[in-house]
């Protein structure tokens, strides 16, 4: 018995360098893939570091999804099935850094 494909997984550092810093990745998937995202940043305190947004976008520049924060930390997470084929863009951005920080992104695209 086959499982199947593995998925693909990703794992990206990034840093938001002021408030109005963001990055985007491109990447291209399936109508029906699922994809999983989660950024763990590197705050010592929500009061200066803030907190890390994440979002999907499609080619035509619409916004698909917004990340949610757990209950359990204050790091986003954003888990979607993808509705057509084509390439799509993850934003990340952090409004409320005072200063430096940086942060990792993992995802898995199933």
């Amino acid at each position: 018995v086959g499982l199947g494909p593995s998925p693909d997984v990703f794992v990206l550092e990034g840093s938001a360098t002021d408030n109005t810093d963001e990055d985007f990745y491109a990447f291209s998937a399936n109508a029906g893939d699922r994809l999983m995202v989660s950024i763990f940043d590197s705050r010592t305190t929500l009061v200066t570091d803030g907190s890390y947004e994440i979002e999907l976008w499609d080619s035509s520049s619409a916004l698909i999804k917004k990340g949610s924060i757990d209950c359990f930390s204050s790091d986003p997470y954003l888990d979607t099935v993808l509705t057509s084929s084509g390439t799509y863009y993850l934003r990340v951005r952090n409004p409320g850094v005072a200063g430096s920080t940086n942060y990792e992104l993992q995802a898995v695209l199933d």
